[in-house]
């Protein structure tokens, strides 16, 4: 399949899935052309986030990590997971080893750097100060992965949160951003104090990671705007040097972009770019070419060569869920949706020069009628991690 918009040309290479894989909310992470890593998760023997929590930051520090080690390892925010890895551009596959991170990237002298989803906060209820410390648990490796350091146990320094437990605190989501004064941008989204709804924000360190201080709010909404705040953020480097960062607002409401010239200081307000969806990733290619993938209640991706992201040509819709009733009936809440297949959830790498990786949850058989919730972990057992690879080239 061949694509023309305007002076874009999108070429769909290969499309597969991971047949003797199954589970949600896939990631894909290339740190350098030729190697990719995909994961998934089955969300099997969920552990409270209280009692997670408690096991997790109990571990011992800086620990020394071989990859195979994280095999029998199943301390996942939502439960058991597994990774796959191919040095061959997605040739071969083998089962890999990595840890349980969700915001990474690779710095500039080959560090691998990752996060982990959630974060930790003891809270004192006594306590009247405005501002408090939200610890992070980071993993390093310096040779391409066979080895990690970790957990690293990393402070962000925080405005005063909203919540009295343990478990409201920041999601450290997606991205990590080198700035060329070598200081680290990490999104995030949560709640402060008084907060009706969800905050994206961008904490910074410029100690090399060691610590981390709130910086900016990207978007902020305590009105009746969109259901949830804007949460699930993204943001990469334009070509210009800015920074994008786009966010989702709601299960099935508008993503909306926020605009940085000044490294993550000051945002401009968030404009709504034409599509709705949850958690979009966002890739700038070596080519220019800004890719954009999202989904709920399908799966799309979308393409641009305007270099800045204003104007994005007619998404392509890549997995359609299907439906019981004739027709889809939109409203405000998931629950009451009659569709069929994948969560939504997407991840976005460009794994050679202009060729890009796709990955999405959704039945292993297209056309299974049966999963009308891929939250159920039976249902979700019917399915698997798709790989689609398109060449975009202007």
């Amino acid at each position: 399949m061949e694509e023309s918009n305007d002076m874009l040309r999108v070429k769909m290479l290969e499309i597969r899935n991971c047949e003797d894989k199954w589970g949600y909310f896939p990631t894909i992470f290339c740190p350098s052309f030729g190697t990719i890593i995909i994961s998934g998760q089955t969300g099997e023997d969920q552990i409270p986030p209280e009692i997670a929590h408690e096991k997790k930051y109990s571990e011992k520090e800086n620990q020394v990590v071989r990859c195979e080690d994280f095999l029998s390892r199943q301390d996942y925010p939502y439960g058991e997971s597994w990774m796959i890895i191919s040095r061959d551009s997605g040739a071969n596959w083998t089962n890999y080893g990595m840890p349980p991170i969700y915001a990474k990237t690779v710095l500039k002298d080959k560090t691998w750097l990752g996060f982990e989803f959630n974060t930790y906060r003891k809270v004192n209820k006594n306590d009247m100060s405005s501002a408090e410390t939200v610890i992070a648990r980071a993993w390093t490796s310096c040779d391409n992965g066979e080895i990690w350091r970790g957990p690293l146990y990393i402070p962000f320094f925080s405005p005063k949160l909203d919540g009295s437990s343990s478990n409201h605190s920041i999601a450290l989501h997606r991205s990590i951003i080198e700035c060329p004064d070598s200081s680290l941008l990490v999104t995030a989204y949560g709640k402060l104090k008084n907060d009706k709804k969800y905050r994206t924000m961008v904490y910074r360190s410029i100690d090399r990671g060691k610590s981390f201080t709130y910086y900016a709010t990207v978007g902020l909404d305590q009105n009746e705007t969109s259901p949830e705040g804007f949460d699930e953020p993204v943001i990469s480097i334009l070509p210009n040097g800015d920074l994008i960062c786009i966010m989702r607002t709601g299960g099935y409401s508008p993503l909306f972009k926020s605009y940085s010239s000044d490294y993550g200081a000051t945002w401009s307000k968030p404009e709504y770019i034409g599509q709705s969806g949850v958690s979009p990733d966002l890739k700038v290619l070596s080519n220019g070419i800004l890719a954009c993938s999202f989904g709920r209640p399908d799966v799309s991706v979308m393409f641009t060569s305007d270099g800045n992201g204003s104007y994005w040509p007619e998404k392509s819709l890549v997995w359609r869920n299907a439906n019981k009733k004739e027709g889809l009936v939109i409203g405000n809440d998931y629950w009451s949706y009659d569709v069929i297949g994948t969560c939504g959830y997407t991840g976005l790498a460009e794994i050679a020069a202009g060729k890009v990786m796709l990955v999405f949850s959704a039945p292993k058989d297209p056309s299974d009628q049966s999963i009308d919730n891929p939250w159920e972990l039976e249902k979700r057992k019917k399915m698997t991690i798709w790989m689609i690879t398109y060449e975009v080239k202007i």
